[in-house]
């Protein structure tokens, strides 16, 4: 063991005398007991965020019945579970998991799912994004916010390449509306000779 100078050690266990109550009370904040776990995922404020931050840093097998359940319940926010979902591929976890997604039941197993944000078509969609309105760069980073809104809001299905271009047209749609510029979006659809009935009305 390395010689440590008397005066250096003394100020060092009067540093950790100090600062041991700070730590052990950062530690029990960020300890979530079970219960306090399913009322943070099933809230909906910042609570919610806080829990996922706590299984990030935990391991999530531990808690594998409350995650289940949340997944399973067609009530809690359905971003809050794909963002769950998310945690448990991290984590390799490797069992089949019942997830609700819109009223619809399925089983998929996280070790062979990608992430929302890892799939081909994400990045296929925000391409045809960049083509169709590269000069406003503003107006472009609206379109990639509701893009992951709405990858998001699908997940755990996944977008197909036959989908890439309606979700594009239904993305920018969404954005025009949002500012409230109808006529800019009647002169875009003309311009593209887009089909409004075959495009999406996202419901986030």
């Amino acid at each position: 063991m390395p010689f440590v100078p008397q005066q250096i050690e003394d100020r060092l266990v009067s540093f950790k005398e100090e600062i041991l109550p700070h730590l052990e009370n950062e530690t029990k904040q960020q300890f979530l007991s079970n219960q306090q776990l399913y009322q943070y995922l099933t809230s909906t404020d910042a609570k919610c965020y806080k829990a996922l931050q706590f299984l990030k840093q935990a391991n999530v097998r531990n808690y594998l019945p409350i995650v289940e359940s949340i997944l399973a319940d067609s009530s809690v926010n359905h971003l809050i579970k794909s963002l769950l979902f998310e945690i448990l591929i991290d984590q390799r976890v490797d069992k089949e998991i019942v997830f609700v997604s819109h009223n619809r039941s399925q089983k998929i197993n996280p070790i062979s799912t990608d992430k929302v944000l890892q799939q081909e078509s994400f990045n296929l969609v925000n391409k045809k994004l960049e083509a169709f309105v590269k000069n406003n760069p503003s107006f472009l980073n609206q379109c990639q916010l509701v893009l992951v809104n709405a990858l998001y809001d699908l997940y755990p299905d996944m977008l197909s390449e036959s989908e890439v271009d309606i979700y594009c047209l239904s993305i920018i749609r969404y954005v025009f509306k949002a500012y409230g510029d109808i006529k800019q979006w009647q002169q875009f659809s003309q311009y593209f000779s887009v089909d409004e009935s075959c495009l999406i009305d996202f419901a986030f």
